[in-house]
């Protein structure tokens, strides 16, 4: 019973919170504690703004491994437009996580932002085998035969996880 009522008194919260209190849910995300992170994350999925996505791609690049994977989580449900491009290459380019990177590029992929393939495919030949099967992972979300034909040399690749995410990407 406790639950059901935290769950309304939740969504009903989300509809009632503007643009401008994005960041602020944004920071609570990054200093809450589980319960508080949940409670974050349930209003931050109910709200509907276009603006969302934008502002949780501008928080991903400073983010610590678990909020950056919290983060990229509830882009994948914001679906955020072309105007998040800079903020995700950002962090595709210079997020100290290796796991951020890769989780970040497999969601370009999934989004199909062409603005970064080019940052996708520099990650074929990066020295760490998590962006390199991170790449796989984004190529294989754009889905186009021009751009899984590059993944090809990743098939001889001495890390055994990299190959598997280019034969995931080329069945």
């Amino acid at each position: 019973e406790d639950e059901k009522i935290r769950a309304v008194a939740l969504t009903s919260l989300a509809s009632i919170v503007s643009e401008k209190d994005i960041a602020l849910l944004i920071r609570l995300l990054q200093r809450g504690d589980a319960t508080l992170r949940q409670g974050v994350r349930t209003i931050i999925l109910g709200m509907r703004s276009d603006r969302l996505g934008l502002a949780l791609a501008k928080a991903l690049p400073t983010t610590d491994d678990t909020l950056g994977i919290i983060i990229l989580d509830l882009l994948v449900k914001a679906r955020p437009h072309s105007g998040a491009a800079a903020d995700l290459k950002r962090t595709i380019t210079t997020h100290p996580s290796p796991l951020v990177r890769a989780r970040t590029m497999a969601l370009v992929g999934q989004l199909k932002m062409k603005a970064l393939y080019d940052t996708i495919l520099q990650a074929i030949h990066s020295d760490d085998p998590l962006l390199r099967e991170g790449a796989a992972d984004a190529i294989s979300g754009i889905g186009k035969l021009e751009y899984t034909r590059k993944i090809q040399p990743l098939l001889k690749d001495s890390d055994v996880d990299v190959r598997i995410a280019a034969l995931r990407c080329l069945a």
